[in-house]
């Protein structure tokens, strides 16, 4: 199957419960918390918001139920979506805690097998991957044999560097991931710069929650920016994927890099505004 878009956004389905809390420690006999449901994952979201701005994307699903396919279709109708691997099932549901200061604690469903597309499933300008711990293995044999001439892949939040150095022999064209483990704005660009160095990408975005997120280019450019937006109460979920949309659509017009910082800022800032776009 070829795809005539521009952007092809490759992923899991879940429908996301995240429960705010005080501390991930949980402690006490228990305490009233408010949540939130989105439909995520990564790729879902950045494809809508894709679709929704009006920017030609299609959301390929790893392993999706029928149900995960039919409620994405009913949720986003101008979406195009494809499946790799399709299930009879209820719709795939996880939650995540999110403490005060960020941190966040998944309660996953079980892996599904790792089905991927065929090399030539998807062609088109730009990928976009969202590679979790349960399809790497798999995603990175599929990307190696598809070699798609604009790859973008989020590392996600775990293992990121390991991840990026796999991802090496594939030459990104950027890569991005989040992480709660740096304290400093100054740290950031310096931990950018060392993973896009790692998966020999021509740019790396870094995310640190409120300190905000480092963007590198080719030599030795580095753009840093954080939402001028309160975070306060945590928006949970979405705020990663507003980002990445906000690359991928500025890469398909053609921006630079610095362009491209501005873009991913603005787009985190309206989704922080209103989560309910």
């Amino acid at each position: 199957m070829t795809v005539d878009t521009t952007i092809v956004c490759a992923g899991t389905l879940s429908q996301v419960t995240c429960y705010y809390v005080r501390s991930l420690t949980l402690e006490g006999y228990g305490e009233p918390v408010t949540s939130r449901t989105v439909l995520g994952n990564d790729a879902v979201m950045v494809g809508r918001l894709l679709s929704a701005a009006g920017t030609p994307a299609a959301c390929l699903l790893l392993s999706p139920s029928n149900s995960d396919v039919a409620l994405l279709r009913a949720t986003a109708p101008d979406l195009t979506v494809l499946t790799a691997g399709l299930r009879q099932g209820m719709v795939t549901t996880s939650s995540v805690l999110q403490a005060a200061d960020g941190r966040r604690y998944w309660l996953l469903p079980p892996a599904q097998p790792g089905t991927m597309p065929t090399p030539r499933t998807v062609i088109g300008p730009l990928v976009y991957a969202d590679m979790y711990d349960e399809f790497e293995d798999t995603m990175i044999a599929w990307l190696t044999a598809a070699r798609p001439s604009g790859l973008i892949v989020n590392l996600s939040g775990s293992r990121h560097r390991e991840k990026a150095a796999r991802l090496a022999p594939l030459r990104p064209l950027l890569v991005q991931a989040a992480t709660s483990h740096v304290r400093s704005g100054t740290a950031v660009p310096q931990a950018a710069r060392e993973l896009q160095s790692l998966a020999r990408a021509e740019h790396a975005l870094l995310s640190a929650g409120p300190l905000g997120f480092a963007l590198t280019g080719p030599g030795e450019q580095i753009w840093t920016r954080a939402p001028e937006v309160p975070l306060s109460p945590a928006p949970g979920l979405g705020a990663g994927a507003a980002v990445s949309a906000g690359l991928l659509h500025g890469l398909a017009h053609g921006l630079n890099a610095g362009a491209l910082a501005d873009t991913a800022c603005d787009w985190a800032e309206s989704y922080l505004r209103d989560p309910g776009q």
